[in-house]
């Protein structure tokens, strides 16, 4: 008894402390939600396009030597997507200053993981002295786990990026004077691993609670839900690891068979589960992982095709994009069929929900003031007074 007792008290210990961490994590995302502002349109477009454009780097990486052909063009091409990320720039200097930059981001990773821990700690002691770190951590959370998610992770492992020089030495890639595994190379490593492995987790929790549910005409980054976000990230971290670990031509094969995968996945992820309330950026979502997949598999032909004359992939890549962008940006998602759909033929709680958005996105502000009953008006003025009133406090 006194063993089922004890058992049952460590799970109780457990559970209040896993109650208190959850509790402490949506009161940080809650609070700064609350007073974001919603961003704009074109905002979202180039925040979706530059992302899209990172992930493109992964098929045509410059340090994993695939059959494109077309090798003039395609170096340029490489090194045009390359320059989105910051390890390409730290190619370009010498061993100290790549160093010091490499240590400048994971000092600026940590002193934002130790905002967030001051914020915990702010909460769950119920006092808050200042409040300028919960204005760093809003400004950089949402970038994080977007456009600058790709750069830093390339960046906090690109210290172990090693090949066999002429000789047969491991060394590494940017600077071949530098043994791998060796010496200050293996501390540098090990605290980039680290770091990488703690922002990681991050951007995952931000990736699955950071995001605004609700339908606002003004905010274009309104979600549904967030899990196509994630399924994104897990698939970058994955990208980045093989390009990585893996850059050498024995190799090629695996990559383009797991970035050929991962890229089919995201895209029907998020082509059927339609995050965003609004259309437009759920087909520049669509464009942006159709084109990548579009160019995995334009890369698994060219490797079966390596030993031939075949060099059109490179142009065929060209000439399929545009193509893709057209036919997403214009296609039909069959929103009114799915409004007709008798809800007995519903196979799952996902169609019950896609139903509603639906219903939901067409009516506007102006047809619910037509229709509205007294009650309604009531309701809305109380609040446009609430709203008033906060704008004034803000003032």
């Amino acid at each position: 008894m006194l063993k089922i007792r004890k058992e049952e008290e460590v799970k109780t210990a457990f559970e209040e402390f896993e109650a208190e961490l959850k509790k402490i994590i949506f009161q940080i995302l809650y609070v700064m939600l609350k007073d974001d502002d919603d961003g704009s349109i074109v905002n979202e477009i180039i925040l979706s396009v530059g992302d899209g454009l990172q992930t493109l780097g992964l098929t045509f990486n410059i340090s994993i030597p695939f059959p494109w052909k077309n090798d003039d063009f395609i170096f340029y091409f490489q090194s045009a997507l390359y320059m989105i990320q910051i390890s390409y720039w730290c190619s370009y200097l010498n061993w100290v200053s790549y160093v010091i930059i490499f240590y400048i981001f994971n000092v600026l990773i940590i002193l934002v993981m130790c905002d967030i821990i001051y914020i915990a700690y702010s909460f769950h002691t119920g006092r808050f002295s200042v409040f300028w770190p919960l204005s760093i951590l809003r400004s950089t959370c949402g970038l994080f786990v977007t456009v600058l998610f790709m750069p830093l992770i390339d960046l906090l492992t690109s210290m172990p990026q090693c090949d066999y020089d002429d000789d047969g030495t491991w060394v590494q890639q940017f600077f071949p004077d530098i043994v791998c595994w060796k010496g200050m190379h293996l501390l540098h490593t090990i605290v980039g691993f680290t770091v990488a492995g703690l922002f990681i987790v991050i951007c995952m929790i931000v990736s699955l609670t950071y995001y605004e549910s609700k339908d606002d005409p003004n905010d274009p980054g309104a979600k549904v839900n967030n899990r196509c976000e994630v399924v994104n990230n897990i698939t970058k971290i994955i990208g980045v690891i093989m390009t990585t670990f893996f850059i050498q031509e024995s190799h090629q094969w695996m990559i383009a068979i797991v970035l050929t995968l991962t890229s089919f996945i995201v895209f029907i992820k998020c082509h059927l589960e339609r995050p965003y309330y609004n259309e437009l950026i759920n087909r520049i979502s669509d464009i942006n992982n159709g084109i990548y997949l579009w160019s995995c598999g334009l890369l698994i032909l060219a490797m079966l095709l390596a030993d031939t004359e075949y060099t059109a992939s490179v142009p065929l890549f060209f000439l399929g994009a545009p193509i893709i962008g057209v036919i997403f940006y214009t296609m039909d998602f069959h929103g009114d069929k799915l409004l007709m759909k008798p809800i007995e033929q519903f196979e799952s709680g996902d169609d019950w929900y896609r139903k509603i958005k639906y219903y939901i996105a067409p009516v506007s502000y102006t047809h619910l003031r037509a229709h509205e009953t007294s009650l309604h008006l009531v309701c809305r003025l109380l609040l446009e007074k609430k709203k008033k009133k906060k704008t004034q406090k803000k003032k």
